[in-house]
């Protein structure tokens, strides 16, 4: 019995992978890549205009496309910081779609990219370490911060980099705060009753058997 539930947890194990010697392909195809089902539920979770949605979920298959360019050649650990708050909003609908965002990941990029959030004792443990050396633990933090950059800039190429850089860096900092994403976030009762397709008539409807 052991030995058929150890088989029956290593094949469900490489299900999350592609087939062996599977590359990253190309960031043109993992950008080619289209979803309405995420855009939709985007956007019945916030109030922003289609063409903003359609962007940010652009900027995450590239951040996705990093994420796994960055596990095949061993470069550094990609990290979503504090400008990246909106992208990471959009990868989390991609995941709710899950047997579509299981079927990007390795048809595409290769590999499952696993989503791994801090959570309150990391950011309690994080904390600690500032305060027992500050000086120190912002030089390991700006160094971490400076390979990212580095990463992005070297895989994506000059133009591209940086336009990327000053993109999520710069300019969506600005754009989308926490209280952005609070003052536009819909209510989940009106998010609800915005996806509900509409309700049959009272007389004249068909019975349905449960």
């Amino acid at each position: 019995m052991k030995k058929a539930a150890k088989k029956r947890t290593a094949r469900g194990q490489q299900n999350l992978r592609s087939p062996r010697g599977k590359k990253v392909c190309s960031l043109s195809e993992a950008l080619s890549y289209r979803n309405e089902k995420v855009l939709r539920r985007f956007l019945d979770t916030y109030a922003v205009p289609e063409a903003e949605a359609r962007e940010l979920f652009h900027e995450t298959k590239k951040w996705l496309w990093l994420c796994a360019r960055s596990l095949e050649a061993k470069g550094p650990r990609l990290a979503v910081q504090a400008p990246l708050l909106m992208i990471d909003e959009m990868w989390h609908t991609f995941m709710q779609y899950t047997l579509d965002y299981q079927r990007y990941c390795l048809d595409r990029l290769g590999i499952f990219v696993h989503h791994l959030p801090a959570n309150s004792s990391d950011k309690l443990r994080d904390r600690k370490r500032y305060e027992a050396n500050p000086e120190r633990f912002m030089k390991r933090y700006q160094a971490s911060l400076k390979r990212q950059y580095g990463f992005i800039y070297d895989e994506l190429g000059e133009e591209l980099g940086e336009a990327t850089l000053l993109k999520w860096y710069r300019e969506y900092p600005k754009r989308y705060s926490l209280e952005f994403l609070e003052r536009h976030r819909i209510p989940y009762t009106q998010e609800q009753h915005a996806s509900q397709p509409p309700a049959l008539p009272t007389s004249g409807a068909p019975s349905i058997a449960a």
